[in-house]
């Protein structure tokens, strides 16, 4: 009975407990891993610059088209066969205040001329001669001794009054035709109005031109204008007068800067941009009034030329104390990233203004921070950043 016993419970119970110690044993012997250390978090690498921070003048740039500042067709005062052209009168030539440059036929305003002068002396005469007889018809009365009877105006009729009155008028009228003619006669003459450069000309020697009829185009050389335009915000950077805004003009025909001066502001916009119009001159545009002698003078540079499209660059008064960034660093939604305290911060960079290359803002830039222009692709704010330069000044230490 005992032996059963012990077989069926007291056996198998030293054999579950030493089964439980052996395997308590081995777990106990058995070699432990090492917890491995957290990884440390790495910076990313960053290139940087100091941002830009001052005063920087407004630049604006646009187009705009060359226009003269004088122009006019050139038209005969009489008309006449053209018996004369001065060799400056041609498409190109430069021609000064006063040079003659035609001569029509004035024979037959000569002849004109000589009649009305004729016409003066015969109504001299019959001044001279109804002066005298004012004289008799005087001493006539005289001796009648009735003039104290005459009403005033009885007394002038019979003094002659009246006829005197017509002598005098009719010289007056031979003297009037006699300028007349002179006039024509020097209307024959056709003179330069100013300074100016031939565009066309309409005659030729033999020419029969009549009154008002063509016979040059010019525009004056002296001074060309620049007619732009801008957006109608960027007005309050722009001074005219005596402080005007300067500008800078590039042609496709020289392809080097011309410089110029803000003339004006048109009173309206354009009717189909709807953009501000300003008016910039260029003093001496081709470069004639500069020129050391007649023979240069008599060629002009073509550096600007009238009814071309040039570059334009005007510029403006400065902005103070503001943030100049390169277009290209300038982030999504008007942003800029800067490393502050070698962790990444994005920051506003709204532009108060702009040009081709940069924009300006007054942005909460650390005088200590440093502008990322790097590119990221997953930027957040508050990651670490790090310059090559202090991961090479880490790994020396």
């Amino acid at each position: 009975m005992k032996g059963r016993f012990f077989t069926h419970w007291i056996l198998p119970l030293l054999i579950a407990v030493g089964a439980i110690f052996v395997a308590y044993w081995f777990i106990a012997m058995a070699p432990k891993a090492k917890p491995k250390p957290a990884a440390e978090r790495t910076a990313t690498i960053v290139e940087v610059i100091k941002p830009e921070y001052g005063s920087f003048a407004v630049e604006i740039n646009t187009m705009g088209e060359v226009i003269p500042s004088k122009s006019l067709l050139l038209t005969s005062r009489v008309s006449g066969e053209v018996t004369a052209i001065s060799p400056n009168l041609e498409a190109g030539g430069i021609i000064s205040k006063g040079e003659l440059l035609a001569k029509i036929d004035d024979r037959d305003y000569q002849l004109i001329k000589q009649q009305r002068e004729a016409n003066v002396q015969n109504a001299k005469s019959a001044l001279l001669l109804e002066h005298g007889k004012q004289i008799v018809a005087k001493n006539d009365l005289k001796l009648l001794n009735r003039a104290k009877k005459f009403s005033k105006i009885q007394l002038d009729l019979a003094l002659r009054k009246p006829q005197q009155l017509q002598a005098q008028a009719e010289l007056a009228k031979a003297k009037a035709s006699l300028n007349e003619a002179n006039l024509a006669i020097e209307r024959t003459r056709i003179y330069a109005p100013w300074d100016a450069i031939v565009i066309e000309r309409n005659i030729s020697v033999g020419s029969n031109i009549n009154t008002q009829q063509s016979v040059a185009s010019l525009i004056d050389y002296k001074q060309y204008y620049i007619k732009a335009s801008i957006p109608a915000d960027k007005l309050v950077y722009l001074n005219s007068g005596t402080d005007a805004s300067k500008a800078i003009i590039i042609s496709k025909s020289s392809n080097k800067p011309i410089a110029a001066t803000l003339l004006n502001i048109l009173p309206s916009l354009d009717n189909k941009s709807r953009l501000a119009q300003v008016l910039i001159s260029v003093d001496d545009p081709l470069g004639i009034d500069s020129a050391i002698d007649d023979n240069i003078k008599r060629k002009a540079k073509t550096d600007l030329i009238v009814n071309d499209f040039v570059q334009v660059k005007v510029v403006g008064i400065p902005l103070e104390n503001i943030f100049r960034i390169h277009r290209s660093h300038v982030r999504d939604g008007n942003t800029a990233w800067v490393m502050r305290d070698k962790a990444l911060v994005i920051i506003s960079a709204k532009p108060v203004h702009e040009d081709r290359d940069y924009i300006y803002s007054y942005s909460d830039i650390k005088a200590d921070d440093l502008l990322v222009i790097s590119n990221l692709a997953t930027p957040v704010s508050g990651m670490k950043l790090a310059t090559a330069k202090n991961q090479a000044d880490k790994k020396q230490k």
